[in-house]
Order: C-alpha cells, then sequence, then structure tokens
C-alpha cells in the first residue's frame, strides 16, 4: 500500500517502535535520553521533536499482512530533511530524532543530497521512552544548510491501541471480522 505524501506525515510518526536493531543483527545500545527542551514540557504533556532538523519531504511505503491473520507490517521511509539553525550560532547538525513506537528498524542510512555521499552513523541509536522517539547519530554532522537523506527500512505487528499503524475487529451478523 502506497500512501499519499500528506498522510505519510501523520504515519509515519504514529508507527516508530523501541525495539531497534541493526541491519547486522547487532543490537543497539540503549540509552534513555531527555533533552532540554523535552524536560521543559514534560509538565505540560507537550513532545516535541528537537528543531536543529526540519523534515521538507517523506517517501513512505507501508505493506500490511493480512492474510495469514498475523497482522504484521513491513515498509521504508526515505525522508529528506535540513540542518537548520536554532541557536543562530551555526551549530552542526550531529544528530537526527524521529518519534518511534511499535516497529523493529531493521536498517538506518543517512546520505547527503548534495552529492549522495553516505554519513557515517554512530553504532548506536538513543531511544526515550517517555517521548517513544529515537536517535541517529552523525559520525560527520551536517552543516547548517545542508540536507540530506535519512532512510530507514522497518516492521512490526499492527496494535488494537489506537496508537500507530492498527486494526479493529467489528461484529457483522452476529460474526466477528
Amino acid at each position: 500500500m502506497k500512501l499519499s505524501a500528506k498522510n505519510c506525515v501523520l504515519l509515519f510518526f504514529a508507527i516508530f517502535a523501541p525495539i531497534l536493531h541493526l541491519s547486522s543483527g547487532t543490537k543497539i545500545k540503549w540509552k534513555q535520553i531527555r533533552t532540554q527542551e523535552v524536560k521543559k514540557n514534560e509538565a505540560a504533556g507537550i513532545i516535541r521533536l528537537p528543531r536543529h532538523v526540519i523534515p521538507s519531504h517523506y517517501d513512505l511505503v507501508v505493506v500490511p499482512w493480512l492474510d495469514d491473520d498475523s497482522f504484521m507490517f513491513s515498509g521504508a521511509v526515505d525522508i529528506t530533511l535540513t540542518c537548520v539553525d536554532v541557536d543562530l550560532v551555526g551549530t552542526p547538525c550531529s544528530n537526527i530524532t524521529v518519534h518511534s513506537k511499535n516497529i523493529d528498524i531493521l536498517d538506518v542510512s543517512v546520505r547527503r543530497v548534495s552529492d549522495g555521499s553516505d554519513i557515517p552513523i554512530e553504532p548506536n541509536v538513543d531511544y526515550d521512552p517517555y517521548a517513544e522517539w529515537s536517535t541517529v547519530f552523525l559520525s560527520n554532522p551536517l552543516i547548517v544548510g545542508e540536507s540530506a537523506n535519512l532512510v530507514i527500512t522497518f516492521s512490526g505487528v499492527m496494535s488494537t491501541e489506537i496508537a500507530g499503524l492498527f486494526y479493529r475487529s467489528y461484529d457483522s451478523a452476529g460474526t466477528k471480522k
């Protein structure tokens, strides 16, 4: 199932989860992170992504597996993003944070838009269970104004909770469907 760009943003931010794995099968080191922005907004119940990287385009493909009643899905997202000067001092962007809930991340890569070169990433991705986001750390930061593509492949199980990619059953003529 291929979704429109308008729906991709909502679905992408709703389906990412805390179980992360490198494509090599090596477990990623876990560490809870709390940015100043999260701490400031916790009391108000507001969780916002850091503003130093702004997405401008999403290509998202989600494939649900409904035939075998497993209610699983797989997919990939390619996000075009730009490093912005939030603090007005030209600080480079050394990490990218995305909302993440109820998925297994199978692979993560980052490449510069300008020349298509891969940007090496650190071997650990941090997950914050309170904010439900994951942070990828770049070995070579993006400079202010520079754009990159973050590519993530993932899989997961649909939930019965109204969060992320979920499913619901219903009764029709006395039969549960």
